[in-house]
């Protein structure tokens, strides 16, 4: 994406952010952080990213939709390792596979 369309994106964002959060809608407000997030690692602009991928988390890990917190693991793992914080980056990166073996999990047959 170009810097101009990540400029244009975060405006909408922003937006979209503001007013799910006036509404306390909290899954689209996870996926808005989340997205708002990977857009303002796109930049490089990785201090910015944390709060709303921590947000995105947060939501997430309380209504318990483990695939996209995966999706936020693997966006906290790459913020982290960009920063140089390894030690953070692997931690997150070992989550995605706790999800991923969680979610296959359901859809083996039972019995």
């Amino acid at each position: 994406m170009t810097q101009q369309k990540n400029e244009e994106a975060i405006t909408y964002y922003s937006a979209a952010f503001k007013l799910y959060e006036q509404m306390n809608d909290s899954a689209q407000l996870a996926y808005v952080s989340m997205n708002m997030g990977v857009v303002l690692q796109q930049m490089g602009r990785f201090n910015e990213a944390l709060p709303y991928l921590e947000r995105s988390l947060d939501i997430y890990m309380h209504n318990g939709n483990l695939l996209m917190l995966g999706y936020v693991y693997q966006a906290l793992s790459q913020n982290y390792e960009a920063e140089g914080n390894l030690f953070a980056a692997l931690s997150y990166f070992k989550s995605i596979f706790t999800c991923m073996i969680v979610c296959s999990t359901w859809n083996r047959p039972i019995g």
